[in-house]
């Protein structure tokens, strides 16, 4: 492994433990970035697919019309989720995409995304540059992340907890988070990088912290039914959603 990326074996630990816990949170947003994914690909053409870090639950088994279906996870565990899936026509690489592109550059890729991925990512630059390397003019590339201007940030700065709303929590340390965006830098990064934004969004307003309202479920202070409520509610909060997602295409 390049010592400039994380240490995935700890990443794999620590983000099985986090969506493992009862009434997790992380289980709920994993979700919703699904749903979030699929609405974006609807858009765009997506015969030929690259998804980069597939995590437990890749999402091949949920998407029709496409064609060929190509996977780059580092994570051994993550991958043997597969094991018994219907893998026809998908291929599967194990490591960064910074060390396997090459390999792949042979491939007509027409809708690459990236779920919660690009804020572990060390190095940016090197990190866009492969995939813009893996784009026709065509391509449309999706990334979702955590929006540092989420609500729940917002209200932790206005109380105290926290001095500005890019300081890292503890779970962002735990789960080797490097960068921490708000729309202004997610921007930045990704036109500094030779790509144009079609669209922008988020998604889901949080109320507090994971720990926190994973306690006030528990505790039956709130319903369930809070969670559809406070996906509905970014409707009217439409750049305060706890992620958010930016669909892209190199420049000409």
């Amino acid at each position: 492994m390049n010592k400039s990326q994380i240490n995935i074996d700890n990443h794999v630990k620590n983000y099985i433990e986090e969506i493992s816990k009862e009434n997790s949170l992380e289980s709920v947003f994993s979700g919703l970035r699904k749903k979030q994914v699929l609405i974006s690909m609807n858009k765009y053409k997506h015969n030929n697919i690259l998804e980069i870090g597939c995590g437990l639950d890749p999402l091949y088994p949920h998407i029709n019309g496409w064609k060929s279906y190509t996977i780059v996870e580092p994570g051994t565990d993550f991958l043997k989720a597969l094991k018994g899936s219907n893998l026809y026509n998908v291929n599967i690489y194990n490591g960064f995409l910074e060390d396997v592109y090459k390999e792949l550059l042979e491939n007509k890729f027409d809708y690459i995304f990236l779920s919660g991925v690009l804020h572990h990512v060390p190095n940016l630059q090197i990190f866009l540059k492969a995939i813009s390397q893996l784009c026709s003019c065509d391509t449309v590339v999706h990334i979702n992340v955590p929006n540092a201007y989420s609500f729940h940030r917002l209200l932790a700065m206005e109380m105290g907890y926290i001095n500005n709303i890019f300081e890292k929590s503890e779970t962002n340390t735990r789960l080797q988070v490097k960068w921490v965006f708000n729309k202004d830098s997610l921007y930045k990064v990704v036109q500094n990088s030779g790509f144009e934004v079609l669209d922008f969004g988020t998604y889901f307003i949080k109320l507090f912290t994971n720990e926190q309202m994973e306690k006030v479920i528990d505790l039956d202070i709130f319903e369930k039914d809070i969670l559809q409520g406070l996906e509905n509610m970014v409707k009217y909060l439409p750049d305060m959603g706890c992620e958010m997602f930016v669909n892209i295409r190199r420049k000409n």
